[in-house]
């Protein structure tokens, strides 16, 4: 699966840029990605451009990270409602799939499946909890240990391939479109592939 992410580096150079995101990237290989991509399926992602210089366009560069940030919020959310059992209504429902970026072409029917899927997990949490031993989940059931290692993994700040997005400057996954940056910080569109 294809995956859009950003990576913020400071650097001289885009050239430079690009090697900060190779040896950023290079711990990851086999975690987060098999392999990994400037641009690919997003090429062009930053107003026709993959590397993106802070003092180029700082409204462009933030108002990116902040959408990484509400991103990484939505994704937040429906992990929580995941373990809560929340019901979906179908204005919640986004117009694209934000897994695979296919629009959404019936939010009821989807509004409905995640309402039950969260029942479900919801439910399965409970006897979790609830179990004096580890629990062995199968099927489909098995997916809690999915969504759990996704929540944790935005919790702690740990870069994973639906993240989307690498700070090297504080080693997490977390955007900060309010933070003090200069011309020295590059976002570099990638497109990893897992």
């Amino acid at each position: 699966m294809h995956y859009l992410h950003l990576v913020l580096v400071s650097a001289d150079s885009e050239e430079e840029a690009v090697q900060e995101v190779e040896y950023a990237l290079d711990p990851y290989d086999g975690s987060v990605y098999d392999w990994w991509l400037i641009g690919g399926r997003w090429n062009g992602f930053l107003k026709g451009k993959n590397i993106l210089r802070y003092d180029e366009d700082p409204t462009l560069f933030r108002n990116t990270l902040r959408d990484c940030k509400n991103n990484q919020d939505r994704q937040f959310r429906e992990l929580v409602d995941r373990l809560t059992g929340a019901v979906v209504s179908e204005e919640e429902v986004g117009d694209i799939h934000t897994v695979i970026g296919l629009p959404i072409v019936d939010k009821k029917a989807v509004a409905e499946k995640n309402s039950r899927d969260n029942q479900h997990f919801s439910k399965i949490w409970e006897k979790v909890l609830a179990s004096k031993e580890v629990p062995h989940l199968e099927g489909y059931d098995a997916m809690l240990g999915y969504y759990l290692r996704s929540l944790g993994g935005l919790l702690r700040g740990f870069y994973n391939s639906s993240s989307g997005f690498l700070d090297t400057k504080t080693g997490t996954c977390l955007p900060n479109p309010d933070r003090k940056y200069n011309k020295n910080d590059y976002l570099v569109v990638v497109d990893i592939h897992n």
